[in-house]
């Protein structure tokens, strides 16, 4: 029988064990997870045209997906980037004020936020014909 000292070391160890290996077993992990994820396809398509063409069809179409999908990630954060100034308008460092000088904290920047909002609808629906 195990002292609670001996229980405790043991945790500790396992804990280190699996910290210091994480390197490798995270990899290893990722790896099993496709193959059960993907086995289903390929196995699909090994009926149809054979294991080789199979294994190359769906390696292909996954690498063609992720890319694809880090593509359009890579594009939305270039847009949010580009877009990131207009969207710093909320509180004293952004330079916003209002008629009464410096804005001190957040509730005062979105009270002038929505007072300029409305200032710029306003001035639209004016413009607009009857």
């Amino acid at each position: 029988m195990s002292t609670p000292w001996q229980t405790f070391a043991g945790c500790v160890l396992v804990v280190l064990l699996l910290y210091w290996a994480q390197a490798v077993l995270v990899p290893v992990a990722l790896a099993l997870l496709f193959t059960f994820v993907l086995s289903t396809p390929v196995a699909w398509l090994e009926r149809r045209i054979g294991r080789a063409a199979a294994v190359l069809t769906t390696a292909i179409l996954v690498f063609t997906l992720l890319g694809f999908a880090s593509w359009a990630l890579v594009h939305q954060l270039n847009l949010l980037a580009e877009d990131l100034p207009h969207y710093r308008v909320v509180g004293r460092w952004a330079g916003a004020s209002t008629d009464d000088g410096p804005v001190q904290d957040r509730r005062e920047a979105g009270a002038a936020l929505v007072a300029s909002t409305l200032t710029e609808v306003k001035a639209y629906l004016e413009g607009l014909p009857a």
